[in-house]
């Protein structure tokens, strides 16, 4: 039994060990709270768009590392109409969603924005630029927060996942050696 025991304690310790090689997360969360005019008002009253940074883990760098996904994710008011864009280096991903006016409160836009770091120095930060492109009905857009996620794999871990045939050849050898243990435990007694 106590065989039985050290044999099922090594198993969880090598599949732990397999589950927790994979992937790194890593969030960053800005608070911008800034109010951005749209239409005739834009830089009268405030400007019409907001450029931020957002943080990347200081032993992130691509290659070596893999980037599984990335995202950006704004939470914003007041956003009447699809015309409000968001530009991550220079390129642009997308725009605002639609929502969040008066009466619908909050709207969340989210990003994939995985291609940006295709080539990245490591540690290095990113810029945002919110640009709000909207026509003078559409008043102002309030951007409150902007969530980064990172899923990645750092190339630089020496600790290797061994393949399922592996695993599979480990336990099957495991498996054998706990039968002929008992067998002869049986024939002692």
């Amino acid at each position: 039994m106590k065989k039985l025991t050290i044999l099922l304690c090594s198993l969880a310790l090598v599949f732990g060990i397999v589950v927790n090689a994979d992937a790194l997360l890593f969030t960053d969360i800005k608070t911008i709270d800034k109010c951005l005019a749209e239409g005739p008002i834009a830089n009268i009253i405030t400007t019409d768009k907001v450029t931020y940074q957002h943080s990347t883990p200081s032993d992130f760098g691509v290659p070596p590392d893999t980037v599984n996904s990335a995202t950006l994710n704004i939470l914003a008011k007041y956003v009447n109409g699809n015309n409000d864009e968001v530009v991550v280096e220079g390129s642009a991903v997308g725009n605002l969603s639609s929502g969040g006016w008066f009466w619908n409160g909050w709207s969340t836009s989210i990003f994939d924005i995985r291609t940006t770091f295709t080539n990245w120095t490591t540690g290095s930060p990113f810029s945002v630029t919110i640009d709000a492109n909207g026509c003078f009905l559409d008043g102002y857009l309030k951007i409150a927060t902007a969530t980064f996620t990172l899923d990645y794999e750092n190339g630089n871990d020496t600790v290797s996942v061994p393949e399922p045939e592996t695993m599979l050849m480990l336990g099957f050898v495991l498996l054998g050696l706990v039968g002929v243990s008992r067998k002869r435990f049986k024939q002692r007694n």
